[in-house]
């Protein structure tokens, strides 16, 4: 609403777009709490243009990008979850006396196999105050 200050030429759209919301979910916007999966990686990947040369887009591709999607699909509703690559390297920066502990899980992953990442151990308060 603050922002309606600086740009009041976008309030009639903002009002439409919450009504629209109203009526398509049943409740107000502001009263929406998002919830998230994230899921970490540590290694290479490809990069660059892809496809034509006339109809190229830049991406990123590879068995990494594959494993980060399919760990992400497995976290629950606000969970941090890491491969365990990315935890070998996140402790060797940040020592085993951090505040941030992570917990040990076995995931089965379809065309991977049984794999073992860590699921980060705080909770949404704690994050919460870190961004303020």
């Amino acid at each position: 609403e603050k922002l309606m200050g600086y740009a009041p030429e976008i309030q009639p759209h903002f009002e439409r777009f919450l009504n629209n919301y109203q009526e398509q979910y049943g409740n107000s916007f502001w009263d929406t709490v998002t919830q998230v999966r994230i899921a970490f990686g540590y290694g290479f990947v490809d990069e660059g243009l892809w496809g034509l040369s006339k109809q190229s887009h830049y991406d990123v591709q590879g068995d990494l990008i594959t494993l980060v999607a399919r760990i992400e699909k497995q976290a629950v509703a606000n969970e941090i979850l890491v491969s365990e690559e990315f935890y070998k390297k996140i402790m060797t920066e940040i020592g085993t006396e951090s505040e941030y502990k992570f917990k040990k899980r076995e995931l089965d992953l379809k065309g991977v196999g049984r794999i073992s990442v860590y699921q980060l151990q705080t909770n949404t308060k704690q994050l919460q105050r870190k961004a303020a």
